[in-house]
């Protein structure tokens, strides 16, 4: 595996930690929002008759809504690198699918000599084989051609 596969390896394992906030961040707003519901709920038919209790709430109200705003916040950055996560592990994909083609390539031979070969290279130890020849063999007979 060469060091690039290594890199995006390591890409991906962070892109999988940012989903995983990421949806615990939507969890955790959820339950802010619904903690603030509650809350408005609580307003509606309370008995808010002293100052001090409707203080009371309005400061309960205020810290809610600053927390809910913090984890938002987060939740929204998080988001737009979640979008380029996901993106990149498209790349990602594909880059994969090329790795596998480097590593069973075919080349097109581009001169007559090695076209001639067709799939004629056998190992050394197939030599007995009539429809092919080794590479020790095929470089000598090409080398006495180029000289």
């Amino acid at each position: 595996m060469c060091k690039a596969i290594g890199y995006l390896q390591q890409l991906q394992e962070i892109g999988n930690q940012v989903n995983k906030d990421y949806l615990l961040l939507i969890a955790e707003e959820i339950r802010y929002n619904n903690l603030q519901l509650d809350l408005l709920h609580y307003i509606e038919n309370a008995d808010l008759s002293t100052l001090e209790k409707k203080m009371q709430v309005c400061e309960t109200l205020q810290q809610l809504r600053r927390e809910r705003r913090k984890i938002k916040n987060e939740k929204e950055t998080l988001e737009k690198i979640n979008i380029f996560y996901f993106q990149f592990n498209n790349k990602f994909k594909e880059i994969m699918k090329d790795e596998k083609k480097q590593n069973n390539w075919i080349y097109a031979y581009k001169s007559e000599e090695f076209k001639k070969l067709n799939g004629a290279v056998c190992k050394s130890e197939d030599a007995t084989n009539q429809k092919c020849i080794t590479l020790n063999t095929f470089f000598k007979s090409l080398l006495k051609k180029i000289i």
